[in-house]
């Protein structure tokens, strides 16, 4: 429990707080939390996250692409449909 509460206290940043409001709108930037914004994007690059995501998709799409035609997915897909009788004419 102490490790996730430490966790949670090193990654929060009160964004409510960044901004001292009492100053009013022109008011400088809360430093200790934007240092800790900062602190947080540095540690959590997003941006990498979201390229190995499109990478793995693609591996799995060549993946399907190379062992399964149109067809055999067609047939899996709509194995339910295939099961249903044509209503007759």
């Amino acid at each position: 429990m102490s490790v996730i509460a430490e966790r949670i206290d090193t990654n929060s940043i009160g964004l409510a707080d960044l901004f001292q409001h009492d100053r009013g709108i022109d008011s400088p930037v809360n430093t200790e939390q934007m240092q800790r914004l900062n602190d947080f994007l540095a540690r959590n690059d997003l941006r990498h996250h979201l390229i190995e995501a499109k990478e793995n998709l693609q591996k799995i799409k060549t993946f399907i692409e190379t062992n399964f035609s149109v067809v055999e997915l067609m047939i899996d897909v709509g194995s339910e449909q295939l099961k249903k009788k044509s209503p007759s004419l």
